[in-house]
């Protein structure tokens, strides 16, 4: 078989201009993905109200996970156990053998309990002596 004429008298293609490749660095830092960055917010749990202190109706005693104190009178549990008065009063922790309790009481039969008594001859009460009130001034 004879080969195609067109074939045989083909010219050669024109050379073609070198080619110059281009390598161009990043021009921003790559941001690598990380695995941290997450926290959750913090519970605020914990004792509110002290015992002795003044508390309204609907304060918040105490927070806690669980029911670590029993609600006594006045008080009530909230869904996430929350302890909270249900009366104006002054707040009484009690402790038994197995449980804590809290309750409120009424200021007119709130009895101040015999460790938390001032003494008359306190140091604090000698140093008051020592200075004169501003109603015994006027008085």
């Amino acid at each position: 078989m004879a080969a195609s004429p067109c074939l045989i008298h083909r010219a050669p293609l024109p050379a073609r201009p070198p080619t110059t490749v281009h390598i161009e660095a990043a021009h921003k830092k790559g941001g690598g993905s990380t695995k941290n960055g997450r926290d959750s917010n913090s519970q605020r749990r914990g004792i509110k109200v002290y015992g002795g202190q003044p508390v309204k109706a609907g304060g918040i005693i105490v927070r806690q996970l669980g029911s670590q104190f029993q609600a006594g009178p006045g008080v009530k549990v909230g869904k996430d156990f929350t302890l909270f008065a249900t009366s104006e009063g002054i707040v009484i922790y009690r402790k038994t053998k197995y449980l804590r309790s809290i309750s409120v009481v009424p200021k007119t039969e709130y009895q101040i309990p015999e460790g938390q008594l001032r003494k008359k001859d306190s140091r604090r009460n000698r140093h008051r002596a020592l200075f004169t009130s501003r109603r015994e001034q006027t008085a």
